[in-house]
């Protein structure tokens, strides 16, 4: 009789504890498809900064020469150099307006 009860206890617990792990299980795979789902649109979003990012034209040839003629000045640090520094920044900033470049448009009027 006790060790009905034991076995009935034991085969309980067993139940108890595989519908759990069952669920938990469950439950991780549906999170991990949904993850999987969203990683197939990641590549898309790359590509797309690639395109924004990457325009080897001479407007940002130029605009990118001119920002680092700037920084030249600047670490020179005389008067003169500084309102060339000025110049250069004014210049790139106009470029970087015509790229629409909104980053390197707040960089330029640092």
């Amino acid at each position: 009789m006790i060790f009905k009860k034991v076995k009935k206890r034991q085969l309980s617990y067993v139940l108890v504890k595989s519908t759990l792990y069952s669920a938990l299980g469950l439950f991780s795979l549906i999170l991990l498809s949904e993850s999987v789902g969203a990683r197939g649109m990641l590549p898309q979003l790359q590509i797309t900064q690639q395109l924004a990012t990457n325009q080897p034209d001479t407007t940002r040839a130029e605009a990118e020469k001119l920002m680092q003629e700037a920084l030249q000045l600047f670490e020179q640090g005389t008067a003169e150099s500084l309102l060339a520094t000025r110049r250069k920044c004014e210049a790139a900033l106009i470029l970087w307006q015509t790229l629409g470049d909104k980053g390197w448009q707040a960089a330029s009027l640092r």
